[in-house]
This record gives structure tokens, C-alpha cells and sequence, in this order.
């Protein structure tokens, strides 16, 4: 391998290992973006084969991350449920065979289903409000056939969807899609269906991770330092992608901003600078045929800089044939 190849590939890693924001691109990050688990079940999977494995919550100055490592199948339903404060709700916000018996109750149910929706459900005091579903770009996950399979879920919500809290409890956990359906695999562990109809005795979820800080980084800090100068990635949708992909990302300046992309091997597929006239949100599609005729599916890499600002943003999508 040529010495050029070899020190692209290693700056592409330490881009990616040390990016510090997770991509909602349904793909694990690791752990130097994420940090270290909230916590780690016992990995017995549950009913229906399904198994929340452990999950993790991180934050930047906007946002609060939270992922899942699961064994689990597109007709099911995924759910975060977050205390932030007192009160809350004592049952599950989509109405499965589920009931909550937490010292604290969740306020807020971060869920969705495997394969493409999710939503943010709020306590208002005496029931569960929120069931508008979130932009595609604000989760991710690579469950996509109806058998049990390994996977991931991602998604991030505005702190101040979520009363911007320093710190919260939280439990994971996978449901059905019927309300029927009661809780397959939780973590922490807890309560598991015994049937396929809960409905006359509801599981009873109780166990929460606790204290987890949820504003480590604090957006009046960022603002301060980073808002002359703003230049933040959101990924690409869709992704996997075949026949095209959309990368969106934000400038805090007009700017020149040229997109590399990456076979996983080091060669470069595609390069071109295109110039920016206003500041905000910005798009690049993307088209499979502009990789080349002998791309081959799987993951690919690429790299956004700002050529005005000096800043470089890195992310992976995945090409599929």
C-alpha cells in the first residue's frame, strides 16, 4: 500500500474516531464519539427474540443523543423513556400493554419504530402530547427485514424539547406493533412479556439508569466561541442510498465548500467545490452514477470542508447495488 494511501487512511480514522458529534446516520460511532455506555444489560434477549443490549447518551451544545445497541425486527417499536422532572406519566405514550411504576415517572418518550418513524411524546400533566413525527434526518437505525437481526438506533432531540436538563433518568426499551404488545427486552433490565397479548396484565417497567448528565456542553459556551465560525454536518438521507443521497449540513458564513467521497480502501471516488452565497442550512445530492460506473456497494466515506472557514466535517454513507 502506498505511503499516500496509508496516511489518508489514518487521518479519515482519527476524523471519524474523534469527530466528537454522533452522525445520525444509523451507524454506531463508537464509543470516543459516544463515550461509554448508560448502561449494560445482561444480554439475554427477550420475547420475540428481541434484546436491548445497552444504550448510551451523550450531548453537544444543541442536542441530546441517545442510541441503542439491539437484536431486534423492523415491525417492532423502540422507545427511550426520559425523567427530567417530578411527575410524568404512568403508562406506555403508544398505548402498549405497558405501565410505568418508576420512584420518578418519565416525562418525556423519545420512540419510533425500526425502518423509518419516530416522534418525541411530552406529559402535559394528565396525558401524553407530542405525536407529530420527527424530520428523517433526526434518527437512524439498520433494522430493515422482519426477521430478528443486530443492530443500532440513534436519535438526537433539541435540549430545550426536553426542558434542557442537566441531568436525567432513562430506560430503553422494544415493544410490538400492536397495542397488545408488552415490553420484549428492556435496559435496564426489567419485566418482559410472557404472551403475545399483554392486554389483561400489563408488563410493569420500573428500572431506570439514573443521573445521567445531559448538558456537558452547554450552548451559551458554543455560542460564545464557536457561532463566527459555525460550520456543523447533519448527515445524508437517505442512507443506505441507491439511487441518490442528500447531504445536509449548516454554514455560519458564506463559504466555497468542497465534498470529497471515499471508497472504504482510501480512492477518490468524487471531488468538486461548489460555493455557498447565503449562510444556514445547505444541501449537496448526490448521485450513485457520479461515483463512477464500478463503484461497488457497501460503506464509503466523505469529507465536507469549509474552504472559507478552514473547518472540515467527515461522515459515512452506505452505497447499496
Amino acid at each position: 500500500m502506498k505511503l499516500s494511501t496509508i496516511v489518508l487512511l489514518l487521518f479519515l480514522f482519527f476524523a471519524f474516531a474523534f469527530s466528537g458529534t454522533p452522525v445520525m446516520d444509523g451507524i454506531f460511532d463508537g464509543e470516543a464519539v459516544w463515550g461509554s455506555p448508560a448502561y449494560v444489560a445482561d444480554g439475554v434477549a427477550g420475547w420475540a427474540g428481541a434484546n436491548a443490549k445497552k444504550f448510551y447518551v451523550t450531548d453537544d451544545a444543541h442536542y441530546i443523543y441517545f442510541g441503542a445497541e439491539v437484536s431486534a425486527a423492523q415491525w417492532m417499536s423502540w422507545c427511550f423513556i426520559v425523567n427530567t422532572k417530578t411527575g410524568g406519566g404512568d403508562y406506555d405514550s403508544w398505548m402498549r400493554a405497558i405501565d410505568y411504576a418508576h420512584a420518578n415517572l418519565p416525562d418525556y418518550a423519545v420512540r419510533g419504530t425500526f425502518g423509518g418513524y419516530a416522534e418525541c411524546n411530552y406529559w402535559d400533566g394528565s396525558a401524553w402530547q407530542g405525536f407529530v413525527g420527527l424530520e428523517s434526518t433526526e434518527f437512524a437505525d439498520t433494522i430493515t427485514v422482519n426477521d430478528v437481526v443486530d443492530g443500532w438506533v440513534e436519535i438526537r432531540i433539541p435540549k430545550d424539547s426536553l426542558g434542557t436538563p442537566d441531568k436525567g433518568d432513562v430506560e430503553f426499551y422494544i415493544t410490538g406493533d400492536h397495542n397488545e404488545h408488552g415490553n420484549f427486552d428492556a435496559c435496564p433490565d426489567d419485566d418482559n412479556a410472557t404472551a403475545w397479548d399483554m392486554s389483561g396484565n400489563h408488563n410493569i417497567l420500573r428500572n431506570y439508569r439514573t443521573d445521567i448528565l445531559m448538558n456537558t456542553t452547554p450552548a451559551a459556551v458554543e455560542q460564545k466561541e464557536l457561532a463566527p465560525q459555525k460550520f456543523t454536518l447533519l448527515g445524508n438521507f437517505p442512507n443506505p442510498f441507491n439511487p441518490s443521497t442528500t447531504i445536509r449540513f449548516t454554514l455560519g458564513q458564506r463559504s466555497a465548500v468542497t465534498l470529497k467521497i471515499y471508497s472504504i480502501s482510501g480512492e477518490l471516488l468524487y471531488r468538486q467545490q461548489r460555493r455557498f452565497d447565503r449562510a444556514g442550512e445547505q444541501q449537496w445530492h448526490i448521485s450513485a452514477a457520479a461515483l463512477g460506473k464500478h463503484v461497488a456497494s457497501g460503506v464509503l466515506l466523505y469529507s465536507l470542508r469549509s474552504d472559507d472557514l478552514g473547518l472540515q466535517k467527515s461522515g459515512k454513507m452506505i452505497l447499496l447495488k
